[in-house]
């Protein structure tokens, strides 16, 4: 029996959906629970310690660095 391209699609595309939305609730769990263990959490740690670092030195460096940051983007 060979299936048409209709019932072909009633299998096809929920399947794919059904993959699609998984995969982006599993993502959304690896976040919240071990985000150190996703490129998007670590990326969010390395942004957090650069600030928390930019915001302990002096201000002319800080500034600085905003001012070049700026020009840059």
């Amino acid at each position: 029996m060979v299936l048409q391209k209709e019932y072909l699609d009633v299998i096809l595309v929920p399947t794919g959906l059904f993959l699609m939305i998984g995969y982006h609730l599993f993502l959304l769990y690896r976040i919240r629970k071990f985000p150190h263990t996703t490129v998007i959490g670590y990326e969010n740690h390395n942004k957090r310690a650069w600030v928390e670092g930019l915001m302990q030195r002096s201000d002319i460096w800080r500034q600085e660095i905003i001012h070049h940051f700026d020009q840059v983007y």
